[in-house]
């Protein structure tokens, strides 16, 4: 098996992973993988995407809260995550307050599919295909025009990637622009 199908494989099987964790909860939807991407890749994407200190990122699905904490430790932005499950809420708390970060920094416990989009100049998200399925238009809709969209593990069907940062022993993550997202979603208007 060569380098390529073994990452497909492996990728497969921790997605299966993911949504068995949650099978068993009751009313809970899966919408992304419990996997989170190494912080130097982290840092390298946030780097390429230029993020500095006027910016504000939002997080859906914000897990551990390393994206915050990245954003906030390296550039002294407002970082906002949004995540359901109260054992990650715990956890994105304890990795904020040693990271001494808690004044740029805060997560909400509200579904991500209802969060206003509108202040993002940064926007990440760690989805599978079905959730960015769902969530597509709203950001198409809601980012503002010079948004910076980052989508790890999994391409946004219909958009064009400004880049994508592969290797480093994580997920692949594809970056947007608002421009090419909007003209996109025009298009298939």
């Amino acid at each position: 098996m060569d380098k390529a199908a073994k990452r497909a494989s492996l990728r497969a099987a921790i997605i299966q992973a993911s949504k068995e964790a949650f099978a068993a909860r009751e009313n809970t939807i899966i919408v992304a993988p419990i996997s989170p991407t190494p912080l130097p890749i982290v840092q390298a994407v946030l780097d390429k995407v230029s993020v500095n200190a006027d910016d504000v990122v939002l997080d859906l699905g914000c897990g551990d809260g390393r994206w915050l904490v990245a954003a906030a430790e390296a550039y002294g932005c407002r970082c906002v995550g949004y995540e359901l499950e109260d054992e990650r809420i715990a956890k994105c708390g304890e990795a904020i307050a040693a990271a001494g970060v808690g004044a740029l920094v805060e997560v909400r416990r509200q579904d991500i599919f209802e969060v206003d989009l509108s202040e993002a100049s940064v926007l990440v998200f760690y989805l599978f295909s079905d959730a960015i399925q769902r969530l597509k238009d709203k950001v198409s809709a809601e980012i503002a025009p010079a948004c910076r969209v980052v989508s790890v593990g999994f391409a946004v069907p219909g958009w064009e990637a400004a880049w994508v940062h592969r290797g480093g022993g994580g997920p692949p993550v594809f970056a947007y622009a608002a421009e090419a997202i909007k003209a996109s979603a025009a298009a298939e208007a």
